[in-house]
């Protein structure tokens, strides 16, 4: 992960934050964010009207996939999981310490 800075990696795997879009990406499996859209976004769709989102389009599932795309940064599913996973192991290590440190 050369150049690519934990904290950029760590945006890079929400977009947005309440949604784990790169990681469901990962569900998609070879065929990533693309295909996890057109497998489950008709199911979203039913969830998003309850909610009063807006339809869901053609438009709007290729905005979705090309917001992930330019939030991942050309960064592959194994080294956004990478950097997610070390983010995570950091955060858990200093949550160690700071119980270790504290009254």
């Amino acid at each position: 992960m050369s150049g690519v800075s934990p904290a950029r990696a760590a945006s890079a795997s929400s977009w947005p934050s309440s949604l784990q879009a790169t990681d469901e990406g990962a569900a998609g499996g070879a065929g990533g964010i693309q295909h996890f859209i057109k497998q489950f976004m008709e199911g979203f769709a039913g969830l998003m009207k309850k909610l009063e989102m807006p339809n869901v389009t053609p438009e709007l599932m290729q905005t979705i996939i090309d917001g992930v795309l330019k939030e991942a940064n050309g960064l592959s599913v194994e080294q956004l999981a990478e950097a997610e996973n070390k983010i995570v192991l950091e955060l858990l290590a200093l949550r160690a310490k700071m119980d270790r440190t504290l009254p």
